[in-house]
């Protein structure tokens, strides 16, 4: 049976890093962004489907929806799509999925393999704030002006995950650990 280790977390918490050190310790060679698909499937989806063309953080906006319902239905729309990618390369021993729209749903959906889920998260508004600054110019000042719906999500996503891993230096053990516990690799 394969292993699937998903790395799920708000923008900016350090889930592509996160995911190519794994990779580089594990000799994982597929590691699957699932922002890079996201902006890949643009070309190729109707346009109309509002809330595969948002951000995790605006999608309340479309509908008036509260935030976490808003991440919620931007991430089933998108999440189908994500599906369908993660599938054709499943016949690999271990993969790596990471990406901000990753949920127990979503995770749920893989029962045919091995899971090992992280969530990684930024413990304030503030540190998350000077994460977000650091950043590059083009994503930070949407991030920061959205704060309180990221925050929100942050929070969700904590309630919803069973392993939440402290976004920071050490985090790279506390997963691996993790990992090696797991036995899956």
């Amino acid at each position: 049976m394969n292993t699937i280790i998903f790395i799920g977390g708000i923008p900016g918490t350090g889930k592509t890093t996160l995911a190519y050190k794994l990779a580089l310790k594990y000799k994982i060679d597929k590691v699957i962004s699932l922002d890079t698909i996201k902006n890949t499937m643009k070309e190729f989806i109707n346009p109309h489907d509002k809330y595969v063309f948002t951000t995790t953080h605006e999608a309340c906006k479309i509908e008036s929806l509260s935030v976490v319902d808003g991440f919620i239905k931007h991430t089933r729309s998108i999440n189908s799509y994500f599906k369908k990618v993660i599938n054709r390369f499943i016949k690999e021993k271990v993969i790596i999925v990471e990406g901000a729209t990753i949920t127990n749903e979503f995770i749920n959906s893989f029962c045919n393999s091995n899971i090992i889920y992280i969530n990684l998260y930024i413990d304030n508004k503030d540190n998350l704030i000077d994460r977000y600054k650091s950043k590059s110019r083009m994503r930070k000042g949407k991030w920061i002006d959205n704060i309180e719906s990221i925050d929100l999500i942050n929070e969700y996503l904590m309630s919803q995950s069973l392993i939440n891993i402290e976004s920071s230096e050490d985090s790279l053990e506390s997963v691996e650990r993790y990992i090696d516990e797991s036995i899956f690799l």
